[in-house]
């Protein structure tokens, strides 16, 4: 049986979403970044061997909400921010891939922020988040490159791409902060393709190991600010407090072939 539970406070941007301009709605979600990373002064990462259903209320009735969560090396890991207003999140853990609740939740005005595939369950959180719009997702045994140029072609873009129960799980969301978009699935770390994708402009936006490779997806983000990546064999907190000392957030932490990979931004996406 799957288990959800809500989040109840209220976002003060949902104007967004209802901007129907797309070049308004731009700059609209542009100006929200920039109010997002002057406000955004905290973040907390928690990990546990249990599911962290304790830690994620905790952070609601503190006022932070999910910005990471996933499964590896025997733990969760969750990290959970301070930003501006709330986004009425909801979590789901289900064996089974979590097609009912995305539509019961959908029909609520919410939007898959993060899905991910660990301890034999699928977890899904989603929120009202503002700009988000045409959310589509799919699942195929093979790597759906098909799929995604298919979503490319309709302006999706990739904000959640991974792997679990024999299955990729894709989702495409029309997103106009996003400008371009790049993915690459490699057996070794994608070192090169992370490079390449720095020198084109674009940020790294979701990396996981997934089914033996390292798929990773890079965007085009017009707002800067910088992004570093590390990798270590145990949990890295040091790098984490470094990179806080530095002005810089979490925005990706996975772990996968034997090694924690963080990713930390000097701008939120």
């Amino acid at each position: 049986m799957p288990e959800i539970i809500s989040g109840h406070y209220v976002s003060i941007f949902f104007f967004c979403i209802l901007t129907k301009n797309y070049f308004m709605k731009k700059y609209i979600i542009i100006l929200f970044i920039c109010l997002l990373n002057s406000s955004y002064s905290q973040q907390v990462w928690n990990t546990d061997p249990q599911f962290p259903k304790e830690q994620i209320s905790n952070a609601w009735d503190e006022g932070r909400d999910i910005s990471s969560l996933s499964y590896g090396y025997d733990r969760w890991a969750l990290v959970t921010s301070d930003v501006p207003g709330d986004y009425l999140q909801t979590w789901v853990t289900d064996p089974s891939f979590p097609k009912d609740e995305i539509k019961e939740l959908w029909d609520e005005g919410k939007y898959i922020t993060s899905l991910n595939y660990g301890k034999g369950l699928w977890l899904l959180v989603m929120s009202k988040i503002p700009g988000y719009a045409g959310q589509r997702w799919f699942t195929d045994p093979s790597f759906p490159k098909n799929k995604i140029n298919e979503g490319w072609d309709e302006g999706k873009f990739i904000t959640s791409l991974t792997y679990g129960n024999g299955q990729w799980a894709v989702v495409m969301t029309e997103f106009p902060l996003f400008t371009s978009q790049s993915y690459s699935a490699t057996y070794d770390f994608p070192e090169e393709e992370i490079q390449q994708g720095w020198d084109d402009g674009k940020y790294i936006t979701s990396l996981n190991y997934c089914n033996g490779l390292w798929a990773l997806v890079m965007s085009g983000v017009p707002t800067g600010g910088g992004q570093n990546y590390s990798t270590s064999y145990s949990f890295p907190k040091d790098k984490i407090k470094e990179g806080w000392d530095k002005g810089m957030y979490i925005t990706n932490l996975t772990y996968g072939d034997g090694k924690w990979v963080l990713v930390m931004s000097g701008t939120l996406f």
